[in-house]
């Protein structure tokens, strides 16, 4: 198995806030404990971009469009044991309206809005969790740079 140097898939973390709070969205795929909360992820076909398979794996898992979408410069490596490959993830952050809610009968089996604390402690991965709090510092405890902005 090698390890592929170009991107191959995204993993998207919509945001939604309101005047105290900021929430981010975590799915499973399979109803139950068996299955992690995670950030909405999804791989990338041969003629799509990487902000391209950002905005459709975020409309078929949640049927959320999101108001703003920044590529975050965040690289994280994935094993695809399917694909006999390795690469890079893409990370992105989506703002979605406050009101938003996720369509149920969409791709994920189960959703929830967590603070970024619970969000931590939802997610079993080292990875996500670092993530998350790269997110947090660069997105909630300062404004987010425009030029990160692709959409």
């Amino acid at each position: 198995m090698g390890f592929e140097s170009r991107t191959i898939g995204v993993a998207v973390y919509a945001l939604r806030r309101d005047a105290t709070r900021t929430e981010v969205l975590l799915v499973r795929h399979g109803a139950g404990a068996d299955e992690d909360w995670r950030p909405v992820a999804g791989g990338i076909r041969p003629d799509e971009t990487e902000v391209g398979a950002a905005l459709r794996g975020l409309a078929e898992e949640t049927a959320l469009a999101p108001e703003r979408l920044y590529a975050t410069g965040i690289h994280a490596e994935n094993r695809d044991p399917g694909l006999g490959r390795t690469g890079r993830i893409g990370i992105f952050v989506a703002y979605v309206p406050q009101q938003a809610r996720v369509v149920q009968g969409a791709r994920a089996a189960e959703h929830t809005w967590l603070d970024f604390e619970a969000a931590g402690r939802e997610t079993p991965h080292p990875s996500h969790r670092a993530v998350l709090a790269e997110i947090r510092q660069r997105f909630l405890q300062r404004p987010p740079d425009e030029a990160l902005r692709v959409r």
